[in-house]
């Protein structure tokens, strides 16, 4: 079963909540914290590698020890992810699709995207 992006993308920004920018997390403590996202841990890969692509984690190898780094990006899109679609952390495991708020929350993506070009 595929997992759409955006589920993927809102357990990241729950393992990172409340986390400021540049806060790293080894792999075996985001592989923790995924545990309490509800989504199954073979997500995670798949979950990691979208956030990295989109430049809103860092990978870092340190004697061979992996570990992501939030960056400012990472920080304000997994905020609107959270708290500006009214989505609640509990809605994961059900994946209920919030069809009005995603058209907002894109254009605020965008607009954040620009900003952080310039």
């Amino acid at each position: 079963m595929l997992i759409a992006e955006k589920f993927l993308e809102q357990g990241v920004a729950q393992v990172f909540d409340g986390k400021p920018v540049g806060t790293r997390m080894a792999l075996e403590d985001v592989e923790m914290a995924w545990s309490s996202v509800r989504l199954r841990r073979s997500d995670l890969r798949d979950a990691l590698e979208i956030m990295v692509e989109q430049n809103c984690l860092t990978a870092h190898s340190d004697m061979g020890n992996l570990s992501f780094m939030l960056t400012e990006r990472g920080a304000m899109r997994f905020y609107v992810c959270l708290y500006c679609e009214g989505n609640v952390p509990e809605r994961l495991g059900g994946q209920r699709k919030i069809i009005e708020k995603s058209k907002l929350r894109s254009g605020l993506i965008r607009f954040l995207d620009r900003r952080l070009a310039q």
